[in-house]
């Protein structure tokens, strides 16, 4: 599948464009190529953190929540012999 691509220009440091020189070389891989699979990889992890922030308030303005208390013994018994089930909403 071919994709349609555009040029952009970004101003970055010395020590990140070294850094990016050496893994393309590395790597056998172009710059361009590194740093758009780190844009995609980026955007990928914002959006999906975007959307849960969303979802997490949708649910709290729908009173879905779960109180701080059963969320804190929770996690202090991860890593326990008595390791508790994740709390669900009320």
């Amino acid at each position: 599948m071919i994709m349609k691509t555009s040029v952009l220009t970004i101003r970055i440091d010395e020590d990140i464009k070294e850094r990016l020189n050496k893994l393309a070389e590395a790597t056998n891989r172009t710059k361009s190529f590194i740093v758009a699979e780190a844009i995609r990889s980026f955007l990928g992890l914002n959006e999906w953190h975007i959307q849960a922030i969303h979802e997490g308030i949708r649910d709290a303005e729908q009173g879905q929540l779960v109180e701080h208390e059963r969320v804190v013994s929770w996690v202090n018994s991860w890593d326990s012999d008595n390791e508790l089930e994740r709390p669900k909403c009320d």
